[in-house]
């Protein structure tokens, strides 16, 4: 007979599976456990697991160790980073016991073969995950210190208690304690952006004392009910309970003032140059660890933008992830040719005919979906990918055009592609683009290449001998977005 469960509250479950028949199974399963189920989220890939995570705390993950977007022990301790204080569980069709092993010894509280799915108990299978993740919790939060040795302010993980004791919110579950209407509290996170500096300067030994310095000054400034820590090397943070954004602002604005004075430490003035990041609780944040996290990711954009002071904003994050994603794999979807294009017929409203198409990329990216130019053209100007960009979609719509030509004669009569600056000024461009034209036997005068006016203009000195060059080709160049810049009719002949 089965050993008797332990009785679990209600539980939120993420399920990380990406094949939908076992999915179903799996669904099937649980809605059979008797367990007592709050909400289930099921999503097929890594990257929505972590949005979903970062919205909300799941007590259990159950995930497959193959996904479209991470397979193996990458999965488990991706998803580890994100997942908070929820057990984690691996289901798997791998018979592989290394890789098993590894994923238990990596958090995983875990495993499930997936052929045994309808043999396993969940029941028992959950619960004990969830008694042995709340038991390795409480024995590391048991072994932590509670204090900074250097500072003597709480350390990381003492604040992140000192929030939940608080009232505002319960740090182990995603529940709120009051009433959501009267929840108010703010964390304002701060950096020593130079200490690597004082570092190299003064030596460690005087650090820790630069350190113990700065800590008092924060302290001081902040009211007697908020509760300090020194949560990294150089950086530190205070839980302000009962405090509205415009509370937090003001009290940044002073940390600032008090920082605009040199610390006086053995006799040595020592000038701290510092960023602020605050984050104001809201009915939506999962616990104190997510606010805090939140604060640190704003004093690291006051950082890096040299703005001082940020408050977190969640809209603005999800776009900076955005991006980051985007930059993080466009190279790769570069060289894989997964830029497509699409034409768009330029009219001419004299006769309403479509002589003219403009060639426009885009890239379909498996998860996010269709991704316009605006968002991934001025980053492969920035981390230098726009010319091995620009030569895809050159090649690309050359070869386009000749399988157009040889088709039903609906080809047009000119081909628009655009080309940045950068591409332009390039010594080898113009015999690149003879080769191009020779390889798919098309017509100079076919193709257009369409550079924005305002990058143009500027570096027009330096494109002259390239200009002529291409014009000698055959090939024309229009300006796109004239009149929005310098407007120079001079330039242009």
């Amino acid at each position: 007979p089965d050993t008797p469960q332990p009785p679990i509250p209600a539980i939120s479950i993420l399920v990380v599976e990406d094949r939908m028949s076992d999915q179903q199974l799996l669904k099937r399963c649980l809605d059979n456990s008797h367990l007592n189920i709050a909400s289930c989220v099921m999503v097929d890939n890594l990257a929505d697991a972590k949005i979903s995570l970062r919205k909300k705390d799941f007590d259990v993950i159950l995930t497959d160790l193959s996904l479209p977007d991470c397979r193996g022990l990458e999965t488990v301790s991706s998803l580890l980073a994100v997942c908070g204080n929820g057990a984690l569980l691996v289901m798997t069709d791998a018979n592989d016991d290394q890789i098993l092993r590894e994923c238990l010894s990596g958090g995983a509280e875990d495993f499930i073969p997936k052929q045994d799915l309808l043999q396993v108990n969940l029941n028992r299978c959950i619960s004990y995950a969830l008694l042995r993740n709340r038991a390795r919790r409480d024995d590391r939060k048991a072994r932590l210190p509670k204090t900074d040795d250097i500072t003597e302010l709480l350390t990381r993980f003492a604040l992140i208690e000192a929030i939940g004791q608080s009232g505002e919110i319960c740090k182990q579950t995603s529940a709120i304690n009051t009433p959501k209407s009267h929840q108010t509290g703010a964390i304002i996170a701060l950096s020593i952006d130079n200490f690597t500096d004082l570092v190299d300067l003064y030596g460690m030994a005087m650090a820790d004392h630069i350190l113990h310095q700065a800590s008092i000054r924060v302290l001081a400034a902040m009211p007697e009910s908020s509760s300090c820590a020194r949560i990294a090397h150089h950086e530190f943070a205070c839980w302000l309970p009962q405090s509205k954004a415009k509370d937090a602002e003001d009290l940044a604005e002073y940390l600032q003032q008090q920082f605009d004075q040199a610390l006086t430490v053995k006799n040595a003035l020592v000038n701290c140059q510092i960023s602020i990041g605050i984050a104001v609780l809201e009915a939506e944040t999962p616990h104190a660890a997510a606010l805090l996290s939140y604060a640190t990711t704003a004093c690291r954009q006051a950082r890096e933008q040299r703005s001082g002071l940020a408050i977190y904003c969640e809209r603005e994050q999800r776009q900076l992830r955005r991006r980051h994603q985007i930059k993080d794999e466009f190279a790769e979807a570069l060289a894989c040719g997964d830029i497509d294009l699409v034409y768009q017929p330029i009219k001419d409203l004299r006769g309403n005919r479509s002589d003219v198409y403009e060639a426009l990329s885009r890239w379909n990216h498996p998860l996010i979906g269709c991704i316009p130019p605006l968002e991934f053209v001025d980053i492969a100007e920035e981390f230098g990918w726009i010319e091995a960009l620009d030569e895809c979609v050159l090649e690309r719509a050359c070869l386009h055009l000749a399988n157009w030509q040889q088709g039903d004669g609906t080809a047009p009569k000119h081909l628009s592609v655009n080309v940045s600056v950068n591409t332009l000024m390039q010594p080898h461009f113009p015999k690149y683009l003879y080769r191009c034209l020779t390889e798919n036997k098309l017509d100079p005068e076919q193709l257009w290449l369409e550079i924005t006016e305002s990058s143009l203009i500027p570096e027009l000195s330096e494109c002259k001998h390239q200009l002529s060059a291409i014009r000698e080709l055959g090939v024309a160049i229009a300006i796109d977005d004239f009149g929005t810049g310098y407007s120079s009719l001079a330039d242009l002949v």
